[in-house]
């Protein structure tokens, strides 16, 4: 309860700070929920990498090898996506970035030693 006052009080205090102003100006949040959010939702802290140096995608590359048909991604909306289907797409992007030339290319190597010309966008 103590929250929603503090909200609704820099909203109203905010509102007629300027009645001119667009609603996305108004201030909606007061300190007590920025805090919450701050503590318990955002993430905003540093976290180190325990991969031993390799990057996300490396990581991608990896597990694309050792479990080609396991779920990569898997959203809120119950929408899923392989390891094998998401290379497949992020191929496609590629491919389009390259025919509209908006691409710099770099070759990975797979843990099975197979190369993979990846293109990334700019």
């Amino acid at each position: 309860m103590a929250r929603f006052l503090d909200n609704f009080s820099t909203f109203i205090t905010s509102t007629v700070k300027d009645y001119r102003q667009s609603v996305s100006e108004i201030e909606m949040c007061g300190p007590k929920e920025l805090e919450v959010l701050r503590t318990s939702y955002w993430n905003t802290g540093f976290t180190k990498n325990h991969w031993d140096e390799t990057s996300v995608l490396q990581k991608i590359f990896s597990n694309a090898d050792a479990r080609p048909d396991s779920m990569a991604i898997s959203t809120s909306d119950g929408y899923d996506i392989s390891y094998k289907d998401l290379l497949n797409k992020a191929q496609k992007i590629g491919m389009l970035c390259k025919r509209l030339e908006l691409y710099q290319a770099s070759t990975l190597v797979s843990s099975h030693g197979q190369e993979s010309r990846l293109l990334l966008p700019l």
